[in-house]
């Protein structure tokens, strides 16, 4: 019977065990094929949360025809880095309109993004690739979606997600899979 409990809790482990390393194996591959934009608001008064809502549609409006003929995150991320001055350009436009008195400063960066659910579509916690975007000293509330595939507003274009993800990942992304990022990303503290 001892043999029994044993045999049981090893085969309960391995069957656990391989299931996370799947999981991990599916939220890397989807960390490495979304390029995600980041912006850092001056502060949290009411004024320049309303100026970081401005400047990130002023972003989005560049980056979307920047990145319209984009086949992968890659692409997207060539795409930005060959355009930030552009980019840049168009948020401290913004800054200028607004009689702000800070800049814009765009960069690109590898960050950490806690899990993240927009509507029907979870992205696990992890470190991805980002279009940041610091307005003045960047103390405030931030804002962040993803540039490639895009989903910043309104609901995802799923084949367009499926797509970038490779079919068979896309599968990963769907809501009743946020717990299980959100497991994995606990189990990343502890670990």
């Amino acid at each position: 019977m001892k043999e029994l409990k044993v045999s049981f809790f090893i085969s309960f482990a391995l069957v656990v065990a391989l299931s996370i390393f799947s999981l991990v194996a599916e939220a890397r591959n989807i960390t490495q094929n979304v390029f995600r934009l980041h912006v850092r608001a001056a502060d949290n008064s009411a004024y320049a949360q309303k100026i970081k809502i401005d400047v990130r549609d002023a972003v989005l409006g560049c980056t979307s025809e920047i990145t319209k003929n984009c086949k992968d995150a890659k692409d997207a991320k060539k795409a930005i880095s060959e355009n930030i001055e552009k980019i840049e350009n168009s948020a401290n436009d913004v800054l200028d309109k607004n009689n702000c008195e800070y800049d814009a400063k765009a960069y690109i960066a590898k960050e950490n993004f806690p899990t993240r659910t927009y509507e029907d579509i979870s992205l696990p916690a992890g470190e991805y690739e980002a279009l940041v975007i610091e307005l003045g000293d960047a103390k405030g509330e931030n804002w962040w979606c993803m540039l490639y595939p895009r989903l910043c507003a309104g609901k995802a274009d799923d084949g367009d997600i499926r797509d970038a993800l490779g079919g068979k990942t896309a599968k990963v992304l769907s809501d009743k899979d946020c717990y299980k990022f959100k497991i994995l990303e606990i189990i990343g503290t502890v670990f």
